[in-house]
């Protein structure tokens, strides 16, 4: 018997222990960390592992889009260069957070995603930091199980059958 994609849980699905930075992690390590990671984005947290902010490869760009590599990058407001070694997450990160709890749906998930135009929700209990979701481990999930291709996906709960 298969589940149907509404009864479905993000936490069967995230990556457990996504990496992550803290808050007082240099911003040149985290510019390495990125790019020896391929990743486009790293989750920021506190001492307490909780999750307080993200910082991106985008966000590392705009902050040196003005100056000649990281080593010289401004931060708003300052009016002179500063040390990237002075630099942390805590500074560079943005706080706008989009996190789930690990017992949220996966349609839920999905449709939080679509209204927000994102492609990973970071999975918080407690406000800890506990895992992350992608739009891909969910089309992954939606999709396991079908054996035709041209089947599609209907997120709509009214349509589903016993």
């Amino acid at each position: 018997m298969q589940i149907s994609v509404f009864g479905r849980l993000v936490r069967d699905y995230m990556e457990a222990s996504p990496p992550h930075v803290l808050a007082d992690t240099p911003i040149h390590d985290i510019q390495r960390f990125l790019v020896d990671g391929r990743f486009h984005a790293v989750p920021v947290v506190d001492a307490g592992h909780r999750l307080i902010g993200t910082i991106s490869s985008l966000e590392l760009l705009r902050l040196v889009s003005d100056a000649r590599d990281i080593t010289t990058i401004r931060l708003p407001g300052s009016e002179h260069e500063t040390n990237d070694e002075q630099i942390t997450a805590l500074d560079a990160m943005d706080p706008e957070l989009m996190a789930v709890a690990p017992e949220t749906t996966l349609v839920e998930a999905a449709r939080l995603m679509h209204t927000q135009a994102v492609h990973r929700i970071f999975v918080v209990e407690a406000g800890v930091l506990v895992g992350a979701i992608t739009s891909f481990d969910m089309l992954r999930a939606f999709t396991r199980g079908r054996p035709h291709p041209e089947q599609r996906i209907d997120l709509d709960p009214s349509t589903v059958t016993a």
